[in-house]
């Protein structure tokens, strides 16, 4: 909306609500990522945890009864495939406004609508 109310022409806001487009949804899919990643990498450290502890009670000779059972949280789906999800899902709020910008011709009217979409 900046670049567009600085500037009138239609080629400019088209090429900066598609770099809002791409920069959104490369970001929602970077944070999705680390998101099922580190998911990921708990699950990992509880595992090395729980086959550590088994170790040690086998050392030991200490019966099952004595330790803690923790549950291991399965992960669902793949850090990729969460991120495509997640992209996908952003743009499709961004190919309005992206719409918004290349079919309106008035310019007041296109800032007008973009305003309004994003609101």
């Amino acid at each position: 909306m900046g670049v567009g109310a600085m500037k009138q022409d239609i080629k400019i806001m088209l090429l900066t609500s598609f770099a809002g487009l791409v920069a959104g949804a490369c970001s929602m899919a970077i944070g999705e990522f680390i998101f099922i990643y580190s998911q990921y990498e708990l699950e990992v450290a509880h595992l090395k945890r729980g086959l550590a502890e088994e170790r040690q009670r086998k050392r030991k000779n200490i019966s099952n009864v004595d330790l803690c059972q923790y549950p291991v949280l399965p992960i669902l789906r793949s850090p990729t495939q969460a991120a495509t999800e997640s992209a996908l899902a952003f743009s499709p709020r961004e190919i309005v406004l992206l719409l918004a910008a290349a079919f309106v011709k008035e310019y007041k009217v296109r800032i007008g609508a973009i305003v309004a979409d994003v609101n």
